[in-house]
């Protein structure tokens, strides 16, 4: 809505592999992109990020360069919060515990509804 040109480079073979969600949300997602007309790049990794873009490689390995003014990069499956929960930090998502939608907003509202 702002101008900007998103592109997804997924790692996967489809945007979501994490058991659990629903399918509600996982089709939404895919039309939300088909319909919008985001690339969505599967079983491509990202080589190498620039001040002007990003190299990605396919699964043959073929490489091409992506023009882009940010970059966005969220690895991992191992939580690793930056900083330890106290009074006025608050540890949520995946930092937290490794979830889904669901759970990444429920605890966001919990921690709200405390504040």
């Amino acid at each position: 809505l702002k101008g900007k040109k998103p592109v997804i480079v997924e790692m996967q073979d489809d945007l979501i592999t994490t058991p659990g969600v629903s399918l509600a949300n996982t089709s939404y997602l895919r039309d939300f992109f088909k319909t919008n007309k985001v690339p969505v790049y599967l079983e491509s990794r990202t080589t190498e990020i620039r001040d002007d873009g990003v190299t990605i490689a396919d699964k043959n390995g073929k490489s091409f360069d992506i023009p882009a003014d940010s970059v966005v990069l969220s690895v991992g499956y191992k939580s690793a919060p930056i900083a330890e929960k106290s009074k006025h930090v608050h540890i949520i998502g995946d930092a937290q515990k490794v979830g889904n939608l669901r759970t990444v907003i429920w605890g966001a509202w919990d921690v709200a509804m405390k504040l």
